[in-house]
């Protein structure tokens, strides 16, 4: 069930970038299931091994130049056929981390470690920042303290 309410929190997330565009403002949406160790999943004759967390990121970010006035990110589980396999994420968090041009952080907005075991995490902040020059903001999906996914959009000019 709540790999379904993760589902549709991504479609209205795509809804968003479609209804909001214009000239003066940028949105950008995307999801990626890349881990920063270890593979997704490595099936054998003898067993499945699944490094968690196995599923996506997904990011949606609002920006007006160089100033984000919204953005939302959500992992959720995609094992598919593996889910039974798959367990819940514990001890989570999403950060918002900003870049400068040459890739040296800026700023992070640390989310809230949540103790609570879920197939799925989402984070909004709907509050106006101004970066104080273009760069790249990425939505990290840190679970133990260790960075599992991470999912980056460019800002520019």
């Amino acid at each position: 069930m709540r790999f379904f309410l993760n589902l549709a929190f991504v479609f209205t997330l795509i809804g968003s970038v479609i209804t909001t565009s214009s000239d003066a403002n940028a949105s950008a949406l995307g999801c990626d299931n890349k881990q920063h160790s270890g593979k997704a999943f490595d099936p054998n004759a003898i067993s499945v091994e699944l490094s968690l967390p196995y599923g996506y990121l997904c990011y949606f970010v609002q920006t007006k130049r160089e100033v984000i006035t919204e953005q939302k990110a959500a992992y959720t589980s995609s094992a598919g056929i593996y889910a039974p396999l798959v367990d819940n994420i514990c001890n989570w968090r999403i950060d918002f981390v900003y870049y400068d041009a040459q890739g040296n952080e800026l700023k992070r907005d640390k989310g809230e470690t949540v103790s609570d075991c879920k197939k799925g995490a989402t984070r909004t902040i709907a509050k106006t920042m101004k970066l104080s020059e273009y760069g790249r903001t990425c939505a990290k999906l840190i679970v133990d303290g260790e960075p599992k996914l991470t999912q980056c959009h460019n800002i520019s000019e």
